[in-house]
């Protein structure tokens, strides 16, 4: 029993973090770009924040970088309802540092933490 509680949970996370990639890839892809600029942003959802997300400075023409995502309670993972709307916006709130971002960031019960570890390339696996 506890071995397929952990398998479901496992599982969820890898569907959560497959969401989450394909969110920030549509929301905010550039021609030749998918990653999210360096900074401070907030997700909404039909109008509510229900996150925040911190992005550090990188090099110009760094290809691997880290993005950190929390997820509000009241964040909902994308499904087939068409009616979820959800957007990511430059934030006012300013983080200086990862260790900012962690100090002061909001959080609280059912609150989900996601990292994200991006390559970013012109080269498709498998492809010459």
């Amino acid at each position: 029993m506890k071995t397929r509680n952990t398998s479901t949970k496992l599982i969820a996370m890898v569907i959560a973090v497959g969401s989450l990639s394909a969110i920030f890839a549509l929301a905010l892809a550039l021609p030749a770009q998918a990653q999210i600029d360096p900074g401070n942003f907030d997700i909404f959802q039909n109008g509510r924040k229900v996150g925040e997300i911190f992005v550090p400075a990188r090099a110009a023409g760094q290809t691997n970088y880290v993005e950190h995502w929390v997820l509000f309670s009241d964040y909902v993972y994308p499904n087939s309802d068409l009616s979820l709307k959800t957007k990511i916006k430059a934030s006012r709130r300013i983080y200086a540092s990862e260790e900012d971002f962690f100090a002061r960031v909001p959080w609280g019960p059912g609150f989900r933490y996601v990292r994200i570890d991006a390559t970013d390339t012109d080269r498709l696996p498998g492809r010459q």
